[in-house]
């Protein structure tokens, strides 16, 4: 009974709000076109994630295209906050719990680090560093989501970003089959990064051979995987009418896609959106099973006599039919073995961690979102997170329109951090986070904007 109030209070205000102040709202979109193109900017790049020079004190922070859309979107932020105010309601109440995590994770940081840092105590270093680094990328994130919840999402604007999300899945489909085929030399694609390990760090991988699973996205196959899914679920949920050789075309892609970078993780997320959101339409999910297999069979052969090593992929993918064997986790069980040493060496850490960038002290990331959180949050940390995607998801399934795609997607995105850090601010995950949060954002904009057109509508015809 709650909830249904809570949503009939919104759409009548937001209503009112909607008929009484179209002048307003004609200035509030014509003052946020700046903002606009710097999100359209940010989706766009999300196909091309190589940095485009080696420019900053790190390889973690060199730019990418992303970064000049959030120093854009930055600019517009400044020039015009005042025509960014109004956010619905459940953006509102996901922000809140977004800036909640942001001040907690920093005052983390500066709790655990700060005797370190005044005391220089060398193996400190390296954790401080990946502290600040996903302080900074926190910081971005939550701009994106901001002013992605800000933007007065005209008709016209939802059928160019709704375009841009397929043109951007495309392309990064093409981008993995280039370097899977070899077609597109990875070693071009980062040719004007140095190629000292030492400076470049893993992108000197993509310089030393042909890295297949790359794509032109990043050296994190699990990364370029997701990336795909996530594009998928935001191509399908900007559509304003649903098409089923549209969402055939979307699902499809993501699998192939996920299918070719390796990452079972990635493939299981894409998977688990493709039936989810076919569930009740099985003639469509039978055809996109059914395609999914012809493609793979009639260029199996052809692949194979390519020898790019499609029999591998294909086999690394069977091993899905076991989890939980050792042998399948690529070395995982050793590392979460050390990531539960490191914690029970002082069992405080369990309640409140080691603080944000502790994980750079093992080596390695936990490769599992939960106990990545717990090694850097402590269970604290994880109860917080676990309240905001709830939260967060309960919005999406109340608000987004339609089959719900971006919930679904965040659904098939959290089964796949069972095996790494998919939600995380870690510089194997690039820009992805981000561009999650702006899925949500959008997602619920658009959910609500419905609602309300639905209200005013309803309203009319009644009086």
């Amino acid at each position: 009974m709650k909830s249904a109030e809570h949503d009939r209070t919104y759409i009548y205000l937001a209503a009112e709000s909607y008929r009484q102040k179209p002048a307003y709202r004609a200035a509030h979109s014509r003052g946020t076109w700046l903002s606009f193109f710097g999100i359209c900017l940010y989706l766009a790049s999300q196909a091309f994630q190589i940095p485009i020079v080696a420019l900053g004190p790190s390889w973690a922070v060199w730019p990418v295209l992303s970064d000049v859309a959030v120093a854009i979107l930055l600019v517009g932020w400044l020039a015009n906050s005042r025509f960014l105010r109004i956010l619905s309601v459940p953006n509102q109440e996901v922000y809140s719990s977004l800036l909640l995590i942001f001040g907690a994770t920093t005052a983390a940081f500066f709790v655990m680090n700060l005797p370190s840092m005044l005391q220089t105590i060398p193996q400190a270093e390296k954790s401080v560093e990946f502290g600040l680094f996903q302080i900074y990328r926190l910081a971005q994130f939550l701009l994106v989501f901001r002013i992605a919840s800000g933007l007065p999402l005209t008709p016209k604007r939802v059928r160019i970003l709704s375009v841009l999300a397929f043109v951007t899945l495309t392309a990064a489909f093409l981008g993995i089959v280039g370097t899977y085929t070899s077609v597109l030399p990875t070693p071009l694609l980062v040719s004007h990064l140095p190629s000292d390990k030492k400076i470049a760090g893993p992108w000197v991988t993509l310089s030393t051979g042909q890295w297949y699973e790359a794509g032109t996205i990043g050296y994190n196959h699990s990364y370029v995987a997701v990336q795909l899914v996530m594009l998928a679920g935001l191509a399908l949920s900007l559509k304003p009418r649903r098409n089923v050789l549209f969402d055939v075309m979307c699902l499809l892609t993501s699998c192939l896609g996920a299918f070719l970078t390796a990452s079972r993780a990635g493939l299981a997320a894409a998977l688990f959106l493709m039936v989810t959101y076919l569930f009740k339409r099985p003639a469509a999910l039978l055809l996109s099973v059914a395609a999914f297999g012809l493609i793979f069979l009639a260029f199996f052969n052809y692949l194979g006599n390519l020898d790019l090593g499609i029999a591998e992929t294909v086999e690394r993918h069977l091993t899905l039919q076991r989890p939980l064997d050792p042998e399948n986790l690529s070395g995982r069980t050793d590392i979460w073995r050390n990531s539960l040493q490191f914690l029970m060496e002082q069992p405080v850490r369990w309640v409140i961690g080691a603080g944000p960038g502790a994980a750079a002290r093992l080596g390695n990331n936990a490769h599992m979102l939960p106990l990545q959180i717990v090694l850097e949050g402590g269970i604290i940390g994880l109860i917080l997170f676990g309240w905001t995607m709830f939260r967060m998801m309960a919005r999406l399934y109340r608000f987004e329109s339609g089959v719900k795609p971006v919930f679904l997607t965040t659904g098939a995105l959290l089964i796949s951090s069972a095996t790494q850090e998919t939600l995380y601010p870690v510089p194997s995950m690039g820009h992805f986070l981000g561009l999650f949060f702006c899925a949500v954002a959008l997602a619920l904009s658009i959910g609500s904007n419905r609602l309300v057109r639905d209200y005013v509508s309803t309203s009319v015809g009644v009086r």
